[in-house]
Formats: C-alpha cells, structure tokens, sequence
C-alpha cells in the first residue's frame, strides 16, 4: 500500500479509556473529504471514539506511513497532544506534523511556541489546507497559503487568514469510508449508528463561554435545505444510517429555512430520527409538531442557568419563565427534551447554583449536561477573568500538570481553567456539579423518562452498560 499523503488524527483526552458513545469528527472529515476530492491520500483516525491507547495509535500511523500526521486539536485536547508529539519525537518519526482546530484559532502561533509542532491552521481551513499539502508535497513557497502558521528562520509566523466560503453547498459531503464508519452512535441515540450534520455556520448570538465565532465568525452561512437532506440520504444508501444529530448551535435559528428544509425532507421520503439543539426562544408549537412529524425525537436547549441575573452576565438573552414554558411545551408534544447547564459563571454564588439545579429539577428533562465554567482562550468569559483576576493562571491551558483535565458530560476532573470566584472556589464548583449530576439522575422521574416515556431497547442497554462508571463518577469514588 502506498504511504497515506496525510492521516488525520483525532485525539482523545485520556488514552486507553476504551471506546465511547459519540458521533464523528466533523472538522477532520470535513478536511479529510476536500483532501481526497483534490487528488490527495487521505484518512481520518478518530482515537478518541475508539478509546485507542497511545501504542495502538502508533500501529496505525507506521501502518498507513503518511507524510504529514495531523492533529484535530481542541483545548482539552493539549496535554494528549504533547504526549503524543514527544512520543513521534521519541521515535525518530520522519513525518511532518500540522494541528489545527478551535485552539488555533484563539491561540493562533502560540502553542508552536511551547509544542514542537511544525505547522498548524487556524480559522476555516478546508481550502488552505489543500494548498499547503500541494506545497509542502512539491516543497513549494509557503508565504501566500491562508490561515497557516509556520516557523521561519526559528520565528512563529501567521499567515493571514483566507475569506470564509460564502456557498457552503460547495463542501463535500463528509465521507465516513475515509475513516471506520461502525464506531458512532448516541448513548441517548435510537438506532444503532448515527451522522452528525452541520447545516450552518456562523452565530449572531453573544454568549461570553462560547468561542464559536471565533471559529466561523458572526455572520450566519447556511446551505440550501436540499443539500442538506442529500447528504442525508447519501450517508442514508451508503452507510445505512437512519439517525441524525444536528450539531448547529441554533438549527432552528431561521424559521423560513426550517419550513423549507422539512419541506425537502418530506418530499424526499426518507424515514430517519433525528435530534437537534434549539434555544427556547427559537422554537414554535407548531415547527415543533411539524418536525416530529418528520422523524424530530429530541430538542437539547441550552439553559445554562437558573438564576436571572447570571443568564445576564452570560448575555444568553432569554429568562427562567421561557425556559419553563418551553421546555414544558416540548415536553407536552412527546419530544424528549436534553438540557446544557453550567456552574461558576461569573457572579455565580453557590446560592445561585442552587437555583439553576432546582430549575433543572423543575424541568422534564430526560439527560443533562452540566460542568463548570471553563475560560477558553478566545472567549468573553476568558478576557473578563483574566481583566477581574478570576484566573489563578491566565496561561492555564499551556501548562503540562493542567492540559486535558477537562469537565465533559458527567463530571471527571477539575479544570485550572475554571473561575476562582470569591466564596465559590473551583472545588466546590466541582463538588457542587458532582451533587448536580446526582440529584438529578438518582430520582424517580429521571429513570422513568429515561427508561419508559421514551424508551427503546438501545438507550436501554447503553443506560446500563454506563451506569456502574457513572456511580463511581457521582458518588465521589473517582479521583478528581
């Protein structure tokens, strides 16, 4: 077999942790596809979902032999990252390694500062990434690829960063076969696989956690509804996939655009399920029937908190009476509805946690997902921690003891990341999402929407097979 031109790695946080419930990486097979369909040798290597340990990972890469090893790379994501780039080293690897994804883009050349990485991309990189291949293959010029950093003469360079694709219909449809395509499915999902889509790009919203813009910026790009539902059913006849999850912030951000694309979807007869995320002030009754009517099961609404003025500070721009009149209509239509919560935004008291746990515990949410605030490089919330002294490290995603120790789904690991606020320290915000997480879930109402308003045999099984981990994680029996 002829070596790969590039393999695209998707690290996980903690290796050998063994495989995950979770949908594929859209950013590498993004790049992965655009690769292939300019002429180039490209895989994508999802370790993360496969739980693969840092020797299994090695296999693959001696095995597939790429000229260019890269690394999709969120913040989480740095503590693995150097292992593995000092392992490579180690090994006297003779390969070239590029990273990229959304810590460049906040970061830009910094990380080549500290990590021994030769190149890197920030911002939309499908089109510049196919132009440095081509260069770096032929050993071409450099200086005028967009969005690439590089060393020159020993010195951290950042080219400038290309215009992002106003016709997004131009993407490819990202290729499962570039990769290993029996590995994602939901843990909360119906069927035994899943595709996560992305309709859009952009968010007009101002939420201080979120980084998104600084990824796709402000302006919202959307691809036409009848793209979308032909990638549904190219991964549908390809693939046998009947479940989708659209990953958009906001699907239902454009009410013309939703009628439009349940429009196509009814027109075309595809029989899928389908999940998507919404705010609560973005959804109507009858867009809501109308979408479970073609295949909607779940709506997941970030909430994130309970408290009034702490949804303010957050610039989240909606109120608790929304959320509960929302949520509560979703749940009325028979739509399983997901909540995203935070603790140890700024201003938050641990008497204002309380109040966004008992609003979770008022609400018919079937799962949750609650951690503390983490002050990403790149947002809001990062700039006024560091500006009010609420970071005790304001680098705190560079140092090696702190990379990786992420709060995801349930909650694993403190984060030096988190907002030391006056009266709520980050260990009691971790103590207090550990409570969070317990009161929540070890209640009648929660196993019985979990295993019979909305049952089925495959949320069942997983239920059970992630139960005896998430004991150990809620009941204190795994370290922090």
């Amino acid at each position: 077999m002829s070596p790969l031109d590039i393999l695209i790695v998707h690290l996980p946080i903690d290796y050998g942790s063994g495989r995950a419930y979770g949908l594929p990486p859209l950013g590498g097979l993004y790049l992965a596809t655009t690769l292939r369909d300019a002429g180039f040798r490209a895989r994508i290597l999802d370790a993360s979902i496969k739980g693969l340990s840092l020797p299994e990972i090695e296999g693959r890469v001696k095995d597939l032999a790429p000229h260019l090893l890269a690394f999709s790379v969120l913040t989480p994501h740095l503590r693995s990252l150097k292992t593995a780039i000092d392992h490579f080293n180690t090994l006297g690897w003779r390969g070239r390694i590029i990273c990229g994804g959304p810590h460049f883009n906040d970061t830009q050349g910094e990380t080549l500062d500290v990590l021994d990485i030769d190149f890197a991309m920030h911002g939309e990189s499908e089109l510049s990434l196919a132009a440095f291949v081509s260069a770096f293959l032929r050993n071409e010029d450099m200086s005028g690829i967009p969005n690439l950093i590089r060393r020159v003469d020993g010195k951290v360079v950042v080219n400038p960063p290309g215009a992002f694709m106003d016709d997004l219909d131009k993407l490819p449809f990202p290729d499962l076969s570039l990769g290993e395509t029996q590995d994602y499915e939901m843990i909360h999902g119906r069927e035994s696989r899943a595709m996560s889509i992305m309709c859009s790009r952009g968010c007009p919203y101002l939420c201080t956690f979120c980084d998104v813009y600084s990824v796709w910026g402000r302006k919202v790009r959307t691809r036409s509804p009848r793209n979308v539902v032909d990638e549904m059913r190219f991964h549908h006849d390809r693939f046998g996939i009947r479940e989708f999850f659209f990953r958009d912030s906001v699907f239902t951000l454009n009410y013309k655009w939703v009628d439009a694309f349940l429009d196509e979807l009814e027109q075309s007869g595809l029989r899928v399920t389908w999940h998507c995320n919404a705010r609560v002030d973005r959804v109507t009754e009858p867009m809501l029937k109308r979408m479970k009517s073609l295949g909607l099961v779940c709506v997941s609404f970030g909430i994130e908190a309970g408290n009034e003025e702490i949804l303010k500070n957050v610039k989240k721009g909606i109120n608790i009476a929304t959320i509960e009149r929302m949520v509560a209509l979703t749940d009325r239509l028979g739509l399983q509805v997901n909540g995203y919560f935070m603790v140890g935004n700024p201003g938050e008291t641990p008497d204002s946690a309380r109040q966004t746990l008992d609003l979770a515990l008022r609400l018919p949410a079937t799962f949750i997902d609650v951690g503390p605030t983490v002050a990403y490089p790149g947002t809001e919330v990062y700039r006024s921690a560091v500006e009010g002294g609420y970071l005790d490290d304001r680098k705190w995603y560079l140092r090696d003891e702190s990379m990786g120790h992420a709060l995801a789904g349930v909650i694993r690991a403190g984060n030096p990341g988190q907002l030391n606020l006056p009266g709520f320290p980050p260990e009691e915000q971790v103590a207090f999402c550990r409570q969070f997480v317990r009161r929540f879930y070890l209640r009648p109402q929660t196993v019985y929407r979990i295993f019979f308003k909305h049952f089925s045999w495959r949320v069942m099984w997983r239920a059970l097979k992630f139960l005896p981990g998430f004991l150990r994680v809620v009941l204190g029996k795994a370290g922090l």
